[in-house]
């Protein structure tokens, strides 16, 4: 659904207010202004939601069983987000060499959260991801929060 154009309250929309009305109309407007802003794509993870999206690389090695558990590289990044993560979803994954590629089988992923021994900072660990092809490298987007 498309918002409507965004159109600043006037004094003389209001019939008959009376003159404190003056002092509102200018915060009442901002307000709206920003709330009109966000809400017409302009909402992002980074600066509305409590998380952080993490993109690199990482390969599956030549015996990664799918659905084993097993034989997976795992790989490990800092997590910026200031309250701890409930949640870390695949936001896309595609093999390197190529922008798509056709996922046969659901992708879900095993994941831990542990604190870095050289300071507080947690630490995300991908433990294991479902539904990927053996010796491949791939390009992933997580989205953690």
């Amino acid at each position: 659904m498309a918002l409507p154009e965004f159109r600043r309250i006037l004094k003389e929309d209001l019939n008959g207010a009376p003159d404190w009305v003056d002092g509102i109309i200018t915060p009442v407007n901002l307000f709206f202004e920003q709330l009109y802003d966000l809400l017409n794509a302009n909402l992002t993870v980074g600066a509305n939601v409590n998380g952080m999206v993490y993109s690199g690389q990482f390969a599956t090695p030549s015996s990664y069983s799918d659905g084993a558990n097993t034989n997976f590289s795992t790989f490990s990044f800092n997590y910026t987000g200031a309250i701890s993560p409930q949640s870390v979803l695949v936001g896309s994954i595609a093999l390197v060499s190529s922008q798509y590629v056709t996922m046969v089988k659901p992708v879900h992923i095993d994941w831990s959260i542990s604190t870095n021994s050289n300071s507080s900072q947690p630490v995300i660990t991908v433990n294991y991801i479902t539904g990927l092809s053996a010796g491949n490298k791939y390009n992933i987007i997580l989205l953690c929060f």
